[in-house]
């Protein structure tokens, strides 16, 4: 019997890695939908010396969210929040073509971080290693979109979204993902997020007092 080859790289399996970002827009969308809208902050992590080890990446993380974490508890009295991390690579790979890496943060709960401080909490780089960016009042699809750019943008969505998504396109980052490889994760806090297509009058016929509280993703909210 001959063996089957496994593939190096996630994207030989595309149902699977349009699931994981098909669900990373889901949740994404509806953490933003469900939280305090000024209480959101966009961070991004990357190297002074590129970082191309995937195991390494991940422990860089843990350590910073640990740091992150503590000074939170410290400074913000006691403040509580929830994140989803995003791992991504840069368009170009490094000289032995290997991806070089940087992380995506989305927290839940917190209005603001100095971007000074969030260096000295990541520790692999000065204040131009870190990038971030308050969130305030922003639309739940377009922060998703950000997120996942134009992967696995689904046809029902709005045109002016897909426009905003084919802007920031990243399908010719997928090529970088190795198999196997967790592309986000989020803190127990963020709840899986169970989707069902319907239509509107359905759900207006089953909930009449419900109200729509985010018109591109059709998340409702029943009184």
């Amino acid at each position: 019997v001959k063996k089957q080859r496994q593939s190096k790289k996630k994207i030989d399996n595309p149902i699977s890695i349009n699931r994981s970002f098909k669900n990373l827009r889901r949740v994404v969308e509806s953490a933003v939908s469900n939280a305090d809208n000024k209480a959101l902050l966009s961070i991004t992590l990357t190297y002074k010396n590129d970082c191309t080890d995937t195991d390494q990446l991940q422990h860089d993380f843990d350590i910073f969210l640990k740091r992150l974490r503590r000074y939170v508890k410290s400074h913000f009295n006691n403040a509580f929040f929830s994140y989803i991390k995003v791992f991504e690579p840069y368009e170009n790979p490094d000289e032995h073509n290997k991806p070089r890496w940087h992380i995506h943060l989305l927290t839940i709960g917190l209005y603001y971080i100095d971007r000074n401080i969030v260096a000295k909490l990541w520790k692999q780089g000065g204040p131009n290693s870190v990038f971030v960016k308050p969130l305030k009042d922003r639309d739940p699809l377009s922060v998703a979109m950000y997120y996942t750019g134009y992967i696995n943008t689904d046809e029902d969505l709005p045109e002016k979204t897909k426009s905003i998504a084919k802007r920031i396109s990243k399908k010719q980052r997928l090529e970088m993902y190795p198999r196997n490889f967790a592309i986000y994760s989020t803190s127990r806090s963020i709840k899986p997020v169970r989707w069902h297509k319907v239509k509107m009058q359905d759900i207006i016929d089953k909930y009449p007092d419900a109200y729509v509280i985010n018109s591109a993703g059709r998340d409702v909210k029943n009184n």
